[in-house]
């Protein structure tokens, strides 16, 4: 999850104000787009910021250089916002083309698939012009500065996501639509996941026998070792490290209670 806990640059904020307020008496849908299309470099501008909040992660896949060059994705989209089915439900969220908060960083191959996709669950609020509290609609995509969406994300041996164990038939609808929206099954982040998973799956086996040996024999040795692999395992989790959550479902999946405290307990 990746949450801004300080703002953009004064000025751009500044510029921003005047574009949106531009937006607003404007109308004419189309010559509100042509004002978007005209002024699109000002978000670009916020690119180097955005990946500093996630160490240069996309906020999207976790991955650092595996999905191609960076784009300022507006998670909801500013010119329409279409239906699960491709059909354009409204005009889109035009007056939150210039608002930072609607701005999440994103590969070239995670944004280019959503495109203007922003499905919401059926019966839901919409907020379909300023004024509306977007806060009360219910996406069917996954937001990636919303932590308790994060936590309905889960990884396994074979580098693919998945609903996390236990999850409703609405969560799990809202991960499978995400994972294809989002293109987060591309071969080359799936690759990456399971290179990982097997390099966090390698350090629990040797984590745990080496505490066997120690607990067997009570050697201080193999118990440094231990704690050394265990700062391995605690490494890959930070959320600095790209494929975080893959490590972090890895040390679910082990059952060990004891490690997985020992790993998560600030995660």
């Amino acid at each position: 999850m990746f949450e801004s806990r300080k703002s953009p640059p004064k000025d751009w904020r500044k510029t921003a104000r005047m574009l949106t307020k531009e937006l607003g008496k404007e109308p004419d849908p189309e010559k509100r787009k042509a004002i978007i299309e005209k002024n699109k470099t000002h978000w670009g501008k916020l690119r180097d910021w955005l990946l500093t909040l996630s160490a240069g992660k996309c906020w999207y896949s976790e991955a650092k250089d595996c999905v191609q060059y960076w784009e300022v994705e507006h998670f909801r989209p500013k010119n329409a916002a279409k239906d699960e089915h491709g059909k354009e439900t409204h005009n889109g969220y035009w007056w939150l083309a210039f608002d930072w908060h609607n701005y999440r960083i994103a590969g070239q191959v995670i944004n280019r698939k959503k495109g203007a996709y922003f499905p919401l669950k059926q019966g839901s609020f919409v907020a379909d012009q300023p004024g509306k509290p977007t806060e009360d609609e219910l996406p069917c995509l996954l937001d990636p500065t919303d932590e308790s969406d994060c936590r309905l994300v889960f990884f396994d041996e074979t580098g693919r996501i998945a609903p996390k164990p236990g999850a409703t038939e609405w969560e799990r609808h809202r991960v499978e639509l995400s994972r294809e929206r989002f293109n987060l099954d591309y071969q080359t982040l799936v690759d990456s996941r399971k290179a990982l998973w097997q390099t966090c799956w390698a350090s629990i086996n040797e984590y745990l026998n080496l505490m066997k040996a120690h607990c067997d024999t009570g050697s201080i040795s193999k118990r440094a070792e231990a704690k050394r692999v265990l700062q391995q395992l605690r490494a890959h989790v930070r959320l600095e490290a790209p494929f975080s959550m893959v490590a972090a479902s890895c040390v679910i999946a082990s059952g060990e209670e004891g490690l997985i405290r020992a790993v998560l307990a600030n995660h």
